[in-house]
């Protein structure tokens, strides 16, 4: 996260100044060199031109925004309370009045962060538990469950938890196109294929097996086995209806009180002992459950070090029908109240407003960003008719090129 190249750009510049990288401290004549610009922190340092923008570097955050397109920007972040600047005392100030109060800046925000790395969890976590220690991975043994396996195996090495390998064997499809006689035969077999994944791969957790829909056997293999997290691969919008993203998504959607990782068709398959995740989309319609689904998601991006962006579309609807600039300012306005400020020093997200599609719009811009998860929330009150075909849900699980994670607020508002 930006909070953490900070952090480490702060260590730089510290270990530089202690070492007397401007020359001698506190002396009475002015350096030739400039504070930061001329520093191993700097991205440009030692580069025989301008190689980066000063937007890609990790003080630009602290700049305020008037200041951005300053000459050196970071020489008009403020030092203290006073708001006092490099630039202000390199033009009124004393050569001492300076040195004194840029080391005393560096220390106090270094500290200030340190602090936020240690409560930054506690903060956020007082609603929200990130805890993945047992995970049920839904497998119909097809293609698509095989690309799920990979992020199976990587979630549950990465959280140190249990996987439990699951497959419910349908007599109602089996019978479809088997002759009843050969159904015990092929419930055997599934038997025996669960096993073996679980056997090959290592799983720690029992391979669970019913005899039926998936719907009926997963809230009790839920309850049993107290499941945080449910995995499953899916087969895209023209895939076969019977099978995990037509009923069985639904009805895991709709059931499911624990987050819920699609792995969909154009997601791309991961070593099984990868997992990683650097960045974050988070789109909300920022209804009664966008707080709790910004601070799982929030939690998510700590948890691993992942940049996040918050992202709201504005429906053409609503355009058509309301000034477009003032919707757009007002869903920008709404975005930034997401980010608590006991967490905003050390947790710079991106927001981002389109007007548009939701679905497209969103689907768009992931495969442009292309980030490593999409954080999706769901009311409690959440229902999967006829029309969760056409829904945002239905085609980010079903189209996004990343894993979805779909989280519900059971709790309702908070």
């Amino acid at each position: 996260m930006e909070r953490n190249r900070l952090i480490e750009a702060l260590k730089k510049e510290i270990a530089f100044l202690n070492a007397g990288g401007y020359g001698v401290v506190f002396r009475s004549a002015w350096r030739p060199t400039l504070l930061l610009r001329d520093s191993p922190a700097c991205m440009n340092f030692s580069a025989t031109d301008r190689q980066h923008t000063c937007e890609s570097c990790p003080f630009f955050s602290l700049v305020p925004s008037e200041k951005k397109t300053a000459l050196v920007p970071c020489h008009h972040i403020p030092l203290d309370k006073d708001g006092s600047t490099i630039a202000g005392l390199y033009k009124a100030g004393s050569q001492e009045a300076l040195d004194q109060r840029y080391r005393d800046w560096l220390f106090t925000l270094m500290r200030e962060l340190e602090t936020l790395r240690g409560g930054f969890m506690q903060a956020l976590q007082t609603e929200t538990k990130l805890s993945f220690k047992n995970i049920l991975f839904l497998t119909d043994f097809t293609e698509a469950s095989h690309a799920a396996l990979a992020y199976a195996l990587g979630f549950a090495r990465h959280c140190n938890g249990k996987l439990y390998p699951a497959h419910a064997c349908d007599p109602v499809i089996l019978t479809e196109t088997a002759a009843p006689d050969i159904v015990s035969e092929v419930e055997e077999n599934s038997r025996i294929h669960l096993e073996s994944l679980a056997h090959k791969n290592g799983m720690t957790g029992t391979p669970l097996f019913a005899r039926g829909t998936v719907e009926s056997a997963f809230p009790r293999w839920i309850a049993d086995n107290n499941i945080d997290l449910i995995i499953m691969g899916t087969h895209g919008r023209h895939g076969l209806k019977h099978l995990l993203l037509g009923s069985v998504a639904e009805g895991v959607f709709r059931q499911a009180t624990c987050p819920v990782l699609t792995v969909g068709p154009h997601v791309a398959v991961r070593p099984y002992h990868e997992f990683k995740v650097e960045s974050i989309l988070c789109p909300t319609d920022l209804g009664p459950s966008a707080k709790f689904t910004a601070e799982y998601a929030l939690t998510f991006a700590e948890e691993n070090q992942a940049e996040i962006t918050f992202m709201n579309v504005v429906s053409l609807d609503a355009a058509f029908q309301n000034d477009r600039r003032t919707l757009i300012d007002a869903a920008y306005k709404n975005l930034d109240k997401l980010v608590p400020n006991t967490v905003r020093r050390c947790c710079n997200p991106k927001l981002v407003v389109e007007v548009g599609d939701p679905a497209k719009e969103l689907l768009g811009y992931a495969e442009t960003e292309r980030p490593d998860l999409i954080v999706l929330g769901l009311p409690p009150d959440k229902k999967f008719n006829g029309h969760f075909r056409a829904g945002v849900t239905y085609n980010l699980v079903s189209s996004a090129s990343c894993p979805v994670l779909t989280i519900r607020n059971v709790q309702g508002e908070n």
